[in-house]
C-alpha cells in the first residue's frame, strides 16, 4: 500500500519537468511534508519503521554523491529525500531494480530528448534513433528477465551487449547534443539549478545591488563587470541558487544580461519509470 502512495506526486513532477526542466517546490514540499507526518504518525502509532529504510538511505546518499558530481540536478535529490521513505518498504531486490531501472530509463529519456532536440534543429537523427530502439529492447528484456525468467543469463548478456553498443552509438552524436542544450536566456527565464556555462557580462553594477552581488558572485573586472556563481552547499560553481537568480533579475532591471545556460535532460520520468518497474 505505501508503495503506492509517491506515484500521484512522482507523476506530476515528471509532467513539470518535461515541460520546464524542472520541479515546482510546491510538489516537493508537499510530499515531503505529507511523508513526514505519514512516518511519524506510523513510528507511534503502529510502530512501523520501513524494513529497509537504513538500504533506502544509502540509496539517497548515492544520489547526492551523483549531484556532487554534477551527474543530477538538486531537484531531483530533493524528491529523493521523500520518496526514499517509500524505498525503505521494499525488499532489498526490488531496490536494487530501482536502481538498475532507474538508471537505463535515465539513459532512454536522454535519448529520447536528445533526438527531440536534434528533431528542433534540423539535425540528422538515425545514430539516435538506432540507440533508443536497441535501448527499449534491452530494457524489455531486462524487465523479462527480472519478473520472468530470472536465471536466463544468455540474455543478461544479449541485454548488456545491446546497451553498450547502444551507449557507443550515443557517444558519436553527444557533444553535438550538448552544444544544441546551452541556450542564452533571460534572467526571468531562469529557473533555481540552472548551470551557468560562461561567466556572465555586465555593463556596470548599480550601487544598491553592489553588496549582495559580491555576497553570491565572483566578480572579475575587464572592460565589462563578470560574474560567476559563488559555490554554496547545494549548488556548486555553476548552479544558480533562488537567490542569485533574483540578484540576476534585479540586475536584468537596471541593464541587458544575457545568461548562457546549459539545460540538463529531464531526470524525474526517469525516476518514476524506474520506481514502477520496480513496485511491479
Amino acid at each position: 500500500m505505501y508503495e503506492l502512495l509517491p506515484l500521484a506526486p512522482l507523476l506530476l513532477a515528471s509532467l513539470e519537468d518535461i515541460r520546464y526542466k524542472a520541479v515546482p517546490d510546491s510538489i516537493n514540499y508537499f510530499a515531503l511534508v505529507f511523508t513526514f507526518f505519514l512516518a511519524i504518525h506510523n513510528f507511534i502509532s503502529h510502530q512501523i519503521i520501513p524494513k529497509n529504510i537504513l538500504f533506502s538511505l544509502a540509496i539517497l546518499i548515492f544520489f547526492f554523491i551523483l549531484f556532487s558530481f554534477k551527474m543530477m540536478a538538486i531537484g531531483d535529490v530533493f524528491l529523493m529525500l521523500w520518496l526514499s521513505y517509500y524505498l525503505g518498504f521494499m525488499n532489498v531486490l526490488p531496490l536494487l531494480e530501482f536502481l538498475i531501472f532507474t538508471f537505463l530509463s535515465g539513459f532512454l529519456v536522454s535519448l529520447a530528448y536528445s533526438m527531440y532536440i536534434l528533431k528542433q534543429n534540423k539535425q540528422p537523427i538515425k545514430l539516435v534513433f538506432a540507440s533508443l530502439v536497441l535501448t527499449t529492447i534491452a530494457i524489455i528484456d531486462l524487465v523479462y528477465l527480472y519478473k520472468i525468467d530470472p536465471l536466463n543469463f544468455q540474455l543478461y548478456l544479449i541485454s548488456v551487449l545491446l546497451i553498450l553498443f547502444s551507449y557507443v552509438l550515443f557517444k558519436r552524436e553527444e557533444n553535438k547534443v550538448k552544444e544544441l542544450l546551452i541556450f542564452t536566456r533571460t534572467p526571468n527565464e531562469l529557473v533555481e539549478g540552472d548551470w551557468v556555462e560562461v561567466p556572465i557580462k555586465v555593463k556596470e553594477i548599480p550601487k544598491n545591488l553592489e553588496d549582495e552581488v559580491k555576497k553570491y558572485f565572483s566578480i572579475e573586472k575587464k572592460s565589462y563587470f563578470e560574474l560567476i556563481p559563488k559555490e554554496n552547499l547545494l549548488y556548486g560553481s555553476k548552479g544558480l541558487s533562488k537567490k542569485q537568480i533574483e540578484i540576476l533579475q534585479a540586475l536584468g532591471k537596471e541593464c541587458d544580461i544575457k545568461i548562457r545556460v546549459k539545460e540538463g535532460f529531464p531526470m524525474v520520468p526517469a525516476i518514476l519509470l524506474g520506481y514502477l518497474l520496480a513496485i511491479l
